[in-house]
């Protein structure tokens, strides 16, 4: 039996598979797990480049950084949108969000060295620093998942080669603010450290406006961005580094290693959309917000008898939770009671790294505002059932 290697084993388990096979087989699942919205690309643009792929093109090989035409209009687009120091030679197309953080880190840093990673943090973030070699170093973050500039500072040494920061949050939902940023470019500077800024739920802030450190800053930070949440576009696989063009140049030896160019239909899509729709990313912002606090409103009660954290979500697609008081049963176990008992799928904290009381990260994107009224009850009567068990169960009365 073949054996894996060690450094491969050391890597920690992906959780959305484990979530996936805990809702196995139920058809009536209500998912509050994966992150990804309800709504897909724009129809009639699927429609067109459907037709330009019958006519035979998007089946061969693009740029390694994508095509020239797509990172036009795109550097264009994001020119309009305050990124001013946007350009073509500045832009590396990937297969999504993910493999753009993965390339970034493999251009900044070498085995051995550190990043700085406030928790909880996205999985998939620290699966990569893992796979690259690299030492995550963890810094706490607020009670509603908002950094603490002062701790990244303290965690900065001589061997730090960046900092991610994802904002929206994901899982927390926070969302920094100016202030924020300028204080986190402060240290950058005077450390010579990439911030990285993951800005795949750009669109979606809610209550307050959106801030990009790439308006303040070209030199010393990456940009990561990804067309599966604005433009409904996850199984198409495209996401986008914004960088320095001297780290653009190294970046085509992973893109090259890695997957040769990104999957060229989703490249005619995005083209597509940019071209005849640009304003789709802003179409479902209402829905998506209405889903939102809907969430937020049925999970209030809960938090009023302490029962569970105050419910918040900024932006992104979450609301993150602790259940109150310390409850005897890990993230995993409620997740699989929810799955079992109620046909409800939601991600534990311990997948982004939270241990002793247990968390929940609550998607509300893949539902539909119109469902959510229902779903949210569902979801709020299942955790209040769960709760009151385990209470009763410790002697509560």
């Amino acid at each position: 039996m073949p054996n894996p290697g060690k450094s491969i084993q050391a890597v920690m388990e992906a959780p959305i598979p484990k979530i996936k096979d805990l809702a196995r087989g139920r058809e009536d699942i209500v998912s509050f797990a994966q992150g990804l919205p309800w709504f897909g690309p724009p129809p009639a643009a699927v429609d067109r480049v459907l037709e330009r792929i019958r006519g035979g093109e998007g089946t061969g090989y693009s740029d390694d950084l994508g095509r020239p035409r797509l990172r036009g209009l795109l550097a264009a687009d994001l020119r309009k949108q305050g990124y001013a120091g946007a350009s073509p030679d500045r832009l590396c197309l990937t297969p999504g969000a993910n493999q753009a953080v993965y390339i970034a880190l493999s251009v900044l840093a070498d085995p051995g060295e550190e990043v700085i990673l406030p928790r909880p943090y996205y999985f998939n973030n620290l699966m990569a620093l893992q796979l690259l070699g690299l030492k995550p170093v963890l810094i706490e973050t607020g009670s509603n998942g908002a950094i603490d500039p002062e701790a990244v500072r303290r965690a900065v040494s001589r061997r730090t080669r960046a900092i991610i920061v994802i904002s929206p949050n994901n899982p927390t939902g926070a969302v920094a603010g100016r202030e924020t940023w300028d204080r986190l470019l402060q240290i950058a500077r005077q450390a010579g450290i990439i911030l990285i800024a993951d800005e795949a739920y750009r669109d979606f802030a809610w209550d307050g406006p959106h801030v990009s450190p790439l308006t303040m800053d070209t030199e010393n930070v990456i940009g990561v961005f990804s067309f599966s949440k604005s433009y409904g576009m996850a199984g198409w696989r495209l996401g986008f580094l914004l960088a320095p063009p001297e780290l653009v140049v190294q970046a085509v030896k992973a893109a090259d290693t890695l997957h040769i160019c990104p999957p060229a239909p989703a490249q005619l899509l995005a083209e597509d959309i940019l071209e005849s729709e640009p304003d789709y990313p802003r179409r479902f912002r209402d829905d998506m917000k209405a889903s939102r606090d809907r969430l937020i409103a049925a999970l209030r009660p809960l938090h009023a008898r302490g029962l569970i954290s105050e419910p918040r979500g900024e932006g992104g697609f979450y609301v993150f939770i602790r259940l109150t008081p310390k409850h005897p049963q890990s993230g995993w176990e409620i997740a699989r009671r929810l799955a079992d008992e109620y046909a409800l799928a939601a991600v534990p904290g311990e997948a982004f790294g939270m241990e002793g009381s247990p968390w929940l990260r609550l998607s509300y994107g893949n539902i539909r505002a119109a469902e959510m009224d229902s779903a949210a009850d569902r979801l709020a009567e299942a955790l209040a059932e769960i709760l009151r068990s385990s209470m009763s169960r410790k002697g509560h009365p």
